[in-house]
C-alpha cells in the first residue's frame, strides 16, 4: 500500500473596491488536505478542510478503498523539487496602504469614470509527497487586480475592465495599462475600411477549440477535429502551443499526479505539426500517447485529466513589429462568442483600441471578429509578441475579418 498526502494553503486578502473608493477586506487563509491510499490497482480518497488528523484521514483513505475505484498507474516516485517564485512578503497593511493610494490616483486622473470589483493579494503552498520518495512543494504570491470600469453618464454596469497579474505591487505599470485602456476610452474612432485586419488578442480568448481537439480522450476515441492529424503539419511554422508553468502564476510546477515536465514545458503543437494530445497516465497508458503531465483533481478527489496552463512560444518581434506599419484592433472585452463544431470562430467586441503597436488611438464601435481555426493558427498567423501588451501578458497576432456590430 502507497500512501500520499496532497495539500494546498492559500492565504489572500481581498480589497472590494466601490464607486473608486475601498470598501471593505475580506482575509482569509485555508489549507486543504487530500489523503491517497493506493492498494492493488485501486485508489481510496479522503479529505479535509483546516486543520486535520492525518491519522483519521488515513483510516478513512484506506475505508474508501473499498469503493474500488480503479488505479492502474505507477504512482511516482524518487523526487524531491522545491520552487519558490515569490517576490514579496506578505504584507497586508502596506499592500492596503498602496492600493488606497493608486485608488486616489483614479480619482485624481479620471473623475469621469468610476472602478468597482477587486483588488487581491493571494499567497499559495501546494505539496505533494507519498512514501516512495516523492516530496514536491511549490510556492508564489501574485496580486490580482481586477477593476470594471464605468463611464459616468453610462447606462451600462460597466463599459470595460483593466485586469493585471504580477508578483509585486507595480503602481507605474498599472498607471500605464489604465492610461492605455482607459486614457483612449472617451475618443472614438472609425474602424478601418478594410475586411482583413491585424487582430490583437490573448490566448485563452482562442484557445478553446484547440483545448478542446487536442484532448487526449478525444482524440483516441476519434471524436477529435484532429483525430487523424497526429503527426502532421496543419498551422503555421512559427506556431508552437503547448502546456507551460514556466510563466503561469499560482501554478505548481507539477501534476496532480507529480509529473514534472522537462524545462516545466510539454509542446502539443511544434513549428505547426500537431505532435500529441494532452494526457494524464490513464489516457497515455490507454491509447499509446506520450503522458504529458496534464493531471488535475481537487483536494479529495481522484487524479484526473486536465490541462492546465497553455503558452505560444513567444517570437522574436515586438507587437509594433508584427504589425509592420498596419494599424491594429486591440481587443480589450469580449463575450458571446465561440467556435462552430467545424472550427469556424465568431466573437462579439464589446471593446476594442485601434493601434499601431505603440500608440492607442482610441475606441472602435463595437465590432465582430471572425476566422476559422486553421486560419488563424495557420497562414493567417503573424506571431506571439515578445513584450507584454496587456494584462502583463503576451498578445497574439491574427489576421482576421473584422466588422461592425
Amino acid at each position: 500500500m502507497i500512501k500520499e498526502i496532497y495539500t494546498r494553503t492559500v492565504k489572500q486578502i481581498s480589497l472590494n473596491v466601490v464607486d473608486s473608493k475601498l470598501e471593505s477586506v475580506r482575509k482569509k487563509n485555508i489549507t486543504k488536505t487530500g489523503y491517497r491510499v493506493y492498494d492493488k490497482g485501486y485508489i481510496g480518497v479522503a479529505g479535509g478542510i483546516g486543520t486535520v488528523d492525518l491519522g483519521e484521514l488515513e483510516k478513512e483513505a484506506i475505508a474508501n478503498l473499498s469503493l474500488k475505484i480503479p488505479y492502474e498507474e505507477e504512482v511516482a516516485k524518487d523526487c524531491d523539487e522545491y520552487m519558490d517564485l515569490r517576490e514579496i512578503e506578505f504584507d497586508e497593511v502596506d499592500f492596503i496602504q498602496e492600493v488606497e493610494n493608486f485608488l486616489n490616483y483614479l480619482r485624481r486622473s479620471y473623475p469621469n469614470y468610476s472602478f468597482s470589483n477587486k483588488i487581491n493579494m493571494e499567497e499559495t503552498c501546494v505539496t505533494l509527497k507519498n512514501d516512495c520518495g516523492l516530496n514536491l512543494c511549490s510556492r508564489d504570491l501574485v496580486i490580482i487586480t481586477s477593476l470594471l470600469v464605468r463611464e459616468e453618464h453610462s447606462v451600462n454596469v460597466f463599459d470595460t475592465g483593466v485586469f493585471q497579474i504580477d508578483r509585486e505591487w507595480n503602481p507605474e505599470k498599472l498607471q500605464k495599462e489604465f492610461e492605455h485602456i482607459v486614457g483612449c476610452y472617451g475618443t472614438e474612432v472609425a474602424l478601418p475600411k478594410q475586411d482583413k485586419m491585424p487582430v490583437i488578442v490573448d490566448l485563452q480568448l482562442v484557445e478553446s477549440k484547440l483545448r478542446q481537439e487536442l484532448n487526449g480522450e478525444s482524440v483516441g476515441r476519434s471524436s477529435s477535429l484532429f483525430k487523424d492529424c497526429i503527426g502532421e503539419q496543419k498551422f503555421n511554422e512559427h506556431f508552437t502551443y503547448g502546456q507551460s508553468t514556466k510563466e503561469a502564476y499560482g501554478t505548481p510546477f507539477f501534476d496532480a499526479q507529480g509529473r514534472i515536465n522537462p524545462d516545466y514545458t510539454f509542446n502539443l503543437i511544434e513549428k505547426g505539426k500537431i505532435v500529441t494530445p494532452y494526457t494524464d497516465k490513464k489516457t497515455a497508458r490507454v491509447y499509446g500517447y506520450d503522458y504529458t503531465g496534464s493531471s488535475v483533481c481537487d483536494y479529495d478527489g481522484v487524479p484526473m485529466l486536465g490541462l492546465t496552463d497553455t503558452y505560444v512560444e513567444p517570437s522574436d518581434k515586438t507587437l509594433k513589429e508584427l504589425l509592420n506599419g498596419e494599424m491594429g484592433v486591440l481587443v480589450v472585452m469580449a463575450s458571446g462568442g465561440d467556435y462552430t463544431p467545424e472550427g469556424n470562430f465568431g466573437y462579439p467586441v464589446q471593446h476594442a483600441i485601434l493601434t499601431d503597436g505603440e500608440k492607442m488611438y482610441g475606441r472602435l464601435p463595437m465590432i465582430n471578429i471572425a476566422s476559422n481555426v486553421y486560419d488563424m493558427f495557420g497562414n493567417d498567423f503573424r506571431g506571439c509578441t515578445k513584450d507584454t501588451v496587456k494584462d502583463n501578458m503576451r498578445a497574439l497576432v491574427i489576421d482576421m475579418n473584422v466588422s461592425l456590430a
